[in-house]
């Protein structure tokens, strides 16, 4: 998958529940929130995020998103 800008798109992690299911994670840094980060911005936010999203959503892939401001523990025991 690729953004319109020709940049590959990837997903943080694939974790197989068994053969043949497996569901995706996203670790959303403070890039993914604020304007202060070099080379990632709003178009990153906005667009390829967005993009990850509808894929999953079409192909009905189970996407979970973890926030840099989470515990990332409980947010693991909660997925």
């Amino acid at each position: 998958m690729k953004s319109p800008k020709g940049w590959k798109l990837r997903f943080d992690f694939r974790i197989y529940l068994n053969n043949d299911e497996w569901i995706l994670l996203e670790y959303q840094g403070a890039q993914h929130r604020y304007d202060s980060f070099e080379r990632f911005g709003e178009y990153e936010r906005t667009v390829t995020d967005a993009l990850k999203k509808e894929y999953c959503e079409l192909n009905n892939i189970k996407l979970f998103e973890i926030w840099f401001d989470e515990n990332i523990n409980d947010k693991l025991m909660e997925i």
